[in-house]
């Protein structure tokens, strides 16, 4: 970050569009692809934190906090980067900054991501310029992130945020599936939100990137039979919503849904400009300890492909029996994570109606208990 000159911004920035989850499942490991995912390094001027490098010369990224007046926390770990774009005064007159990490394995063509930063902007940030008098570069700017074939070559643009002008930390959601071959570094570009060319800066903390999103547990709430409720999914374009039960519509964002008994709803939200897609449950509770779906459509697309109870409290030994009409068994299992697949000996069985039995211990104010809850589930093709 250099002196300058202080630009006002003409108007004020529009809300930053965020795309938010709850629990995801698969939990990556959020250092595969980063080494230094948090930035964390000592707070120094004009250096960026181990593991990043700027690509131009005329970028001198800081680690924050402490320089240039920077006083906000950071959002993780102990240090934060800043970057800044400079306006039409001084020695690099109408610049920005940018640096880089090399990806410990690369991005895959055509594979879905998810990338979670933490963006800010510091209300003090500025120095005094002998030149020029106090200079502030408190003004919102956008962050790019790029994906690069080669050392600092920005080959791909994966994501623009809007204009950052909030000073507490705010965690921007996005996906991407990038198309370059070789995605095997992570380009950050501080720019103008509008012109002429100004000063501005950006606060970045806590970067993270996850492969191919399985799972995303949105609520899981214990209602009463009867309630009507309404089921927020993320934003999207196109949504499936399963089963079609008691439910509003089954492709819209926001449906409402009327509570018979303890049931788990699930939606596909799909981003059709990257043809990208999550899958979002929905866990209604009623005073059942134990609920199952009463459907499921094993055919390999993610969704609902197992048969498997779902629990609110703290179930001991579950054992899981499944039969079919003629009263054969055709499955069963032992624990809370193993469900059924629609198979019987590796053979794939027909679309039926098949009755489950489980049989479990649980613990209430009066000891320990053993249950035997039973139901049917409708098994799709």
């Amino acid at each position: 970050m250099e002196p300058g000159n202080n630009q006002l911004m003409n108007k004020l920035i529009l809300p930053i569009f965020l795309i938010s989850f709850a629990v995801v499942l698969p939990f990556n490991n959020y250092g595969q692809y980063l080494s230094n995912p948090s930035f964390e390094g000592i707070p120094t001027k004009d250096f960026p934190p181990s593991g990043w490098e700027p690509c131009d010369s005329k970028s001198t990224p800081d680690t924050q906090p402490g320089v240039w007046e920077v006083q906000n926390d950071p959002s993780d770990g102990s240090t934060f980067i800043g970057m800044v774009t400079r306006g039409p005064l001084g020695p690099n007159a109408n610049t920005w900054e940018d640096c880089q990490a090399k990806l410990n394995e690369p991005l895959e063509k055509d594979q879905c991501y998810i990338m979670h930063v933490d963006l800010a902007l510091s209300p003090s940030s500025g120095h005094t310029s002998f030149s020029y008098g106090w200079i502030s570069y408190a003004n919102p700017v956008i962050l790019r992130i790029w994906c690069g074939d080669n050392l600092c070559n920005k080959s791909e643009i994966l994501w623009e945020s809007n204009p950052i002008d909030h000073t507490e930390w705010k965690t921007c959601d996005f996906i991407t599936n990038p198309r370059l071959s070789d995605c095997n570094f992570l380009i950050l570009e501080v720019y103008y939100y509008s012109f002429p060319e100004y000063f501005g800066h950006m606060l970045i903390d806590n970067i993270h990137i996850e492969k191919t999103i399985d799972k995303v547990v949105s609520l899981d709430t214990v209602v009463k039979e009867g309630d009507q409720i309404m089921l927020n999914a993320s934003i999207g374009d196109l949504y499936e919503w399963f089963p079609d039960i008691n439910i509003s519509c089954s492709d819209c964002q926001n449906p409402t849904v009327g509570i018979e008994k303890s049931i788990s709803y699930s939606v596909k939200v799909i981003d059709s400009s990257t043809g990208c897609s999550i899958t979002e449950i929905f866990n209604l509770w009623t005073k059942s300890k134990v609920f199952a779906p009463n459907a499921f459509s094993p055919n390999g697309d993610g969704i609902n492909d197992i048969f498997e109870p779902i629990y609110n409290t703290n179930v001991i030994d579950p054992t899981l029996r499944v039969y079919n009409r003629w009263g054969e068994l055709v499955f069963t299992s032992q624990g809370t994570t193993c469900g059924w697949d629609g198979k019987y000996n590796g053979s794939i069985l027909p679309a039926s109606v098949y009755v489950w039995t489980l049989e479990y211990q649980y613990y209430d104010t009066e000891g320990y208990k053993t249950t035997i809850q039973t139901g049917s589930v409708t098994l799709i093709r």
